[in-house]
């Protein structure tokens, strides 16, 4: 749980002093099990101000309190993140790295940053001493699965788990025949899966007035070895791209439903491989998630 309290800064303001947290805490009857932490809903620049949100893990009931404090539990999420040591002039590299590792990795924030302070200014004199991590929540562009067996066979069993969610399969494309037919040179097998949710669609035909890129979506499967990957792309990354801000809630229910097809594909195939003479298809990734770090 964390207790969080908001307020405004001017850039370069901000001091990360743990008695500016722990003392509300103490005051709530709550131990503080971690050290405090700062996120940054906006640019934060020397001269400027913007809102920041003050935060403490605590053990402890979690509600609304008299005070300007509030105390939540956080689901897991996964985040990017690096340390930074010395003083705070400095801090601004470990932002660029950051970025351009969350950009060089193929996924995508989804979140304000967070500034974690391991070492803060009143615990040490030496300016060189202090310790900052900085967290940015982070999800991947693709959402994946890997699961043991043949592209074939894996089609099937994705096409039946799409129509059991409510999808319509509207075309499929054996990718590898396709190829080699035109250039006579074999390819690894290779399939794509068309489909698409009526009721989804018809949402965000009310919603927009149109059907985004992300209705119908691509399933796309790979032979990998004794693998099958399955692939699609994250319907948020579409919806943020095409400035379709009104659909928001139908990207967040069709991120869901393709995340519940990956898992159900996973499942089904690790239970097949549980079955004496079965082909071996026990799944080898979770769908989705980033290779990074989880925490609450």
């Amino acid at each position: 749980m964390y207790c969080r309290t908001s307020a405004r800064r001017h850039g370069g303001e901000v001091c990360a002093t743990r008695s500016a947290w722990t003392n509300p805490a103490r005051t709530l009857c709550l131990v503080p099990i971690g050290p405090p932490r700062t996120t940054y809903h906006g640019d934060f620049r020397r001269g400027g101000t913007t809102g920041v949100e003050f935060e403490l893990p605590v053990a402890g009931p979690a509600g609304d309190t008299d005070l300007d404090f509030t105390i939540r539990r956080t689901e897991q999420q996964s985040f990017a993140h690096t340390c930074h040591h010395g003083d705070y002039a400095g801090i601004a590299a470990a932002y660029q790295a950051i970025d351009r590792w969350i950009q060089d990795s193929g996924r995508r924030a989804t979140g304000p940053p967070t500034e974690i302070y391991h070492v803060a200014p009143d615990e040490t004199v030496a300016p060189a001493e202090l310790l900052t991590e900085i967290r940015v929540p982070v999800t991947s562009v693709v959402l994946a699965v890997r699961v043991h067996g043949p592209v074939a066979t894996i089609v099937d069993t994705t096409r039946e788990i799409l129509r059991d969610q409510g999808f319509e399969v509207v075309g499929e494309l054996d990718v590898a025949e396709a190829m080699t037919a035109r250039s006579g040179n074999e390819f690894a097998s290779c399939s794509i899966i068309v489909a698409y949710h009526p009721g989804l669609a018809l949402r965000m035909m009310e919603a927009v007035g149109a059907i985004a890129p992300l209705l119908p979506c691509s399933i796309s499967l790979r032979a990998d070895g004794a693998l099958t990957v399955v692939e699609t792309t994250d319907p948020g990354l579409v919806l943020e791209r095409g400035d379709l801000g009104a659909s928001e809630p139908t990207g967040r229910e069709m991120r869901q439903r393709l995340e519940a097809l990956l898992r159900t594909l996973a499942d089904r195939c690790a239970a097949d491989d549980e079955v004496p003479g079965a082909a071996s298809r026990a799944t080898a990734q979770a769908p989705g998630r980033a290779q990074v770090r989880g925490d609450r």
